[in-house]
């Protein structure tokens, strides 16, 4: 963990960025493994949230909201949206 925090110290931006969209798609694939290969069910729900979470934080963040409070309120809509 700590190497991947100094990483933008010694990487260019286009390989953090790189990085960054990696290491997403790796959580995206690994929560699929868990619900879809280990238990056995198939759901695309969690995607959607997956995605309504990134479209809400790009939103916020081009409107002029600090990226960082814009994932965390993002995160508070996507789980309002999700709430049964």
């Amino acid at each position: 963990i700590l190497l991947l925090a100094v990483a933008p110290q010694f990487l260019s931006a286009g390989a953090v960025d790189r990085m960054t969209a990696l290491f997403i798609y790796v959580i995206l694939a690994a929560m699929w493994n868990a619900l879809a290969g280990f238990g056995g069910l198939v759901s695309v729900g969690q995607q959607v949230f997956f995605g309504l979470g990134a479209y809400f934080a790009i939103r916020l963040a081009n409107a002029g909201l600090n990226p960082f409070v814009s994932l965390f309120v993002s995160a508070v809509i996507v789980g309002a949206v999700s709430w049964p």
